[in-house]
């Protein structure tokens, strides 16, 4: 199955309020785009290296990799129609 958008969730692990927005997103990515998208979940302490190569400062933080425009949203993932807003705004003239 084709796979039209690409996530990456930067969480800690043990910590709730990453716990809660991983299990917020998943819930609202099956609602919405069931079928339709690949997530990649990053334990921030467990790979810093990579973390910091992304840029990544804070936890939870989504990223929407594919399709363009790449998006951010770091923190609160609680208000499903907030988040997919921001995830999927067009840019002026698109």
């Amino acid at each position: 199955m084709n796979k039209n958008y690409e996530f990456k969730l930067y969480v800690c692990e043990n910590s709730v309020s990453s716990q809660i927005a991983e299990a917020k997103l998943k819930a609202m990515l099956e609602d919405r785009l069931k079928g339709q998208y690949s997530l990649e979940l990053i334990d921030i302490l467990k790979e810093r290296d990579r973390t910091k190569a992304d840029g990544i400062l804070v936890s939870p933080t989504l990223v929407k990799v594919n399709p363009p425009p790449k998006r951010r949203i770091v923190g609160d993932l609680s208000n499903p129609n907030k988040v997919m807003s921001i995830l999927f705004q067009h840019r002026e003239g698109q």
